[in-house]
């Protein structure tokens, strides 16, 4: 059976919201990179994914990450109905604040002391989870998935295996991630960050640009609204081949394909739509 995306809350270099983040895309080419001097070490110059509406300089830019996604949903969690106890939260990251860990070494270098907003478990992987069950006051699972890149989509399979086992009505899912020195120069030194503005497929391309954002997505097992997007299922796969790497011959991608795709259950969703 299906179960259902009701909302979506996305901040990104795109914009603040569904609008934004349209217009964006729509008017591309559009630069939406922005250089800057302060993550990479020795101030060399990267662009990056920046959210122009909270600089770099700004404390506690994680959470307000969240709270700007949060805040594109809160109207449709007002109109679902349910206990507390059956609202879970599964977020993805990989660094969770530790741009928080960052400023408060920094400080601590320079004055001697920590800041007095400076705590440490800001920096601990379940914070964002956690974060938003208290901001929602929220009962149920709640709990956060760092598997790399792949943190944000394996949260979606998650969420769906918590309302698959009833242990939840509405799953509140998604990811955030927002940018810090830890991310910019760990894959600094793998040779992946590009001097440049990255080009995807080209022949002469010389690595990627690492950005910064937040979506929420409201899951369900009814469907809430007229907009809701059916979520049918997905695949997931663990080669074990290397620590940054995939396997050279795409067995673990093809693998988590075989997994994802149920056949009968795309067909037998797609007649009930015709």
């Amino acid at each position: 059976m299906p179960f259902w995306l009701n909302d979506l809350g996305i901040v990104s270099a795109l914009g603040v919201g569904h609008q934004q983040t349209m217009q964006s895309i729509s008017l591309q080419p559009k630069q939406t990179l922005t250089e800057v001097t302060s993550l990479a070490f020795e101030q060399r110059p990267t662009f990056v994914g920046l959210v122009d509406e909270l600089p770099l300089t700004a404390s506690m830019r994680f959470y307000q990450l969240i709270d700007l996604a949060l805040a594109q949903i809160a109207d449709t969690l007002a109109n679902i109905d349910i206990p507390s106890s059956r609202i879970a939260v599964v977020i993805g990251t990989s660094t969770a604040a530790i741009q928080e860990g960052e400023r408060g070494r920094k400080a601590h270098v320079a004055k001697g002391k920590w800041p007095e907003e400076f705590d440490y478990y800001d920096q601990a992987l379940v914070a964002p989870a956690n974060y938003i069950a208290k901001k929602l006051a929220a009962k149920g699972p709640s709990y956060s998935i760092s598997t790399a890149c792949s943190s944000s989509a394996k949260a979606l399979i998650s969420a769906r295996a918590l309302l698959s086992a009833d242990l939840a009505d509405v799953v509140i899912c998604g990811g955030v991630d927002s940018l810090c020195q830890l991310t910019i120069n760990g894959f600094d030194s793998l040779s992946s960050i590009s001097d440049e503005i990255c080009k995807p497929f080209s022949g002469d391309r010389s690595g990627i640009n690492i950005g910064e954002a937040a979506t929420l997505f409201v899951m369900s097992k009814e469907q809430h609204t007229k907009q809701s997007i059916a979520f049918l299922g997905g695949g997931e796969s663990s080669d074990a081949h290397h620590i940054s790497a995939p396997i050279a011959d795409g067995s673990g991608a093809i693998a988590a394909d075989d997994n994802g795709i149920a056949r009968r259950e795309f067909n037998a969703f797609r007649y009930r739509l015709h």
